[in-house]
């Protein structure tokens, strides 16, 4: 989800004015926020917008460097926490069906192996009957 309501120059400032005052490089700035460092260039580009997972990381950056983050970041952080309840609850709902599958492989198992007996008994079965058949007088 992008974050629409930033304008791009002020992220963009937002980065940059973070950057100076930790003392840091680009690289650094973006090994920091979890981010490549083209995307910093493509914001003041105006070719891109943050998502709300890496201006939710900006913020949390400018709060430990004692920047007071934009008004409108308590939205930001509320987006951000419901994309990742989201996430967590879809994640859990595959988690149980995984497991719920594995214990359908389990107790299907016995089942094949029993339904590949009977089909070698039956293969077992036709031979005896073929040389039944080969040996019966009419056949001869």
């Amino acid at each position: 989800m992008q974050a629409q309501s930033h304008k791009k120059s002020d992220v963009f400032s937002r980065l940059d004015f973070l950057r100076v005052k930790k003392g840091l490089t680009w690289a650094q700035l973006a090994k920091r926020l979890a981010m490549d460092p083209s995307a910093f260039f493509h914001v003041k580009a105006g070719r891109r917008n943050l998502s709300d997972k890496a201006l939710y990381r900006l913020a949390e950056a400018e709060k430990e460097a004692g920047i007071a983050p934009p008004e409108d970041m308590g939205r930001v952080v509320d987006e951000f926490t419901k994309s990742e309840s989201r996430y967590h609850g879809q994640r859990e709902v595959y988690k149980n069906w995984k497991a719920a599958s594995e214990l359908q492989i389990e107790m299907l198992e016995p089942l094949l192996a029993s339904a590949k007996q009977c089909l070698r008994n039956a293969d077992a079965m036709l031979a005896q009957i073929d040389q039944l058949d080969k040996s019966h007088p009419r056949n001869k």
